[in-house]
């Protein structure tokens, strides 16, 4: 069992689906938190192609289900990200290998396409562009695409952090799939968990947030400089300081001794030439504003659409984005207010058998094994009194919803 930042070397693979079936290929086994009661497996049926479909499964029964095709794999692994704090929330790229072959093109990347869910793999979504400059929100294909892990050597990959609840920094671009990061990249912000987000600022930059999010920081990297962007509302404006008299290329921004309420920084970086290395020590401490007190703080419930997530509603306290205050407490508040009634959300499709289908925003599970032995919607042969009976729909694990749709398998009559 590996986190997310230390996959696994690539291996071949010797599992089976629900059917017992093996399912042949190299696979990147990815465990993003042993609370949260699921796994995933990037299966690479050959390494000829960089990707590989994302199998999903309970840790309870270790039934793999296909979640994801064609889940993008670079040098660090699977395209794939865990939102801490907020359970069932994950992200992925993907490449659209139909559209790639259709066209007839040579540049696979030319088809990334970035993707979240907010139930542990049962619904994957678009991502939703912060506003119309770039990307028409009412075509539902131009999307904002993301840089996550398996770039990480060249592009800074989204980052959150467990002390800054619902908040997410990634660089990208808006549009039908994601483009070279030479010609569009930008700094975006999400403060719900990527439901939506702010555009921030052009170029590529190394960049952490601190303090539960009261301090954001921003440092260009495509290009020796010596200026460092710092933001005390979270985004919505940038300061500069000049951190050095040389210009150097900043590579990596990292905390001497982190901890929830960090205001030190080292900065590491090489010279112009990349000959010589330098590290540079930043404190904002008497840079701070003053510590928050209540009436700066918001409660922040984390939702999909008119939803709640995993059936709850959870509320966290923490700090206003336009108050511009130092939130130097240990821990985010964080109360369960109500147990949701049950929505489409709330449910994944039942195995195999059940495929994902689209139609406008809402998503259905379509039994594609009507007619054969596998249909697991025909009566058992060994039947006897009644039988329970699929609606091609479970519950996610974890998820506490009460009322409302039930989609859980009926009880019938042999």
């Amino acid at each position: 069992h590996r986190d997310l930042h230390s996959f696994p070397t690539r291996r071949s693979s010797d599992l089976r689906n629900s059917e017992g079936e093996h399912i042949d290929g190299y696979y990147f086994f990815i465990m993003p938190a042993t609370d949260q009661d699921v796994s995933f497996i990037n299966i690479q049926s050959t390494t000829a192609h960089p990707y590989g479909d994302l199998y999903e499964a309970s840790t309870v029964t270790a039934d793999y289900y296909r979640t994801l095709p064609n889940n993008r794999i670079q040098g660090h692994g699977p395209d794939f990200f865990v939102m801490p704090t907020l359970d069932g929330i994950f992200a992925a790229n993907s490449y659209n290998v139909s559209a790639f072959e259709e066209n007839g093109s040579t540049e696979l990347e030319s088809y990334v396409k970035s993707t979240f869910t907010y139930n542990k793999g049962g619904v994957w979504h678009g991502v939703m562009p912060p506003d119309e400059l770039y990307c028409s929100n009412s075509d539902p294909f131009c999307t904002l695409n993301l840089y996550m892990l398996a770039d990480q050597a060249t592009i800074t990959p989204m980052l959150a952090d467990k002390n800054a609840v619902g908040l997410i920094l990634a660089q990208g671009n808006e549009g039908y799939y994601r483009q070279d990061a030479d010609e569009a990249l930008f700094l975006y912000l999400s403060r719900n968990g990527g439901v939506t987000w702010d555009r921030l600022m052009e170029g590529s930059f190394q960049f952490t947030m601190a303090s539960h999010g009261s301090l954001f920081l921003a440092a260009e990297n495509d290009r020796a400089n010596n200026t460092l962007f710092y933001s005390w509302n979270q985004g919505a404006a940038f300061d500069g300081c000049i951190f050095a008299e040389e210009n150097v290329f900043i590579e990596s921004i990292v905390y001497p001794e982190p901890s929830p309420t960090t205001l030190d920084f080292l900065l590491l970086g090489a010279d112009e030439g990349r000959e010589a290395g330098y590290i540079f020590y930043v404190d904002f401490t008497d840079n701070a504003p003053a510590p928050c007190v209540e009436s700066q703080l918001e409660q922040f419930s984390p939702s999909i659409g008119s939803g709640c997530l995993l059936g709850a509603r959870t509320e966290f306290t923490r700090r206003q984005r336009e108050e511009e205050c130092w939130n130097n407490v240990p821990q985010e508040r964080e109360v369960v207010t109500d147990i949701c009634l049950c929505f489409r959300n709330d449910y994944v499709c039942d195995g195999d058998c059940f495929e994902e289908e689209h139609f406008g925003h809402a998503t259905v599970c379509t039994n594609i094994c009507v007619g054969t032995p596998e249909d697991p919607q025909v009566e058992p042969e060994d039947c006897e009194g009644e039988w329970l009976r699929t609606q091609g729909y479970r519950k996610v694990e974890g998820d506490i919803c009460a009322g409302g749709m039930d989609l859980d398998p009926v009880w019938v009559p042999c």
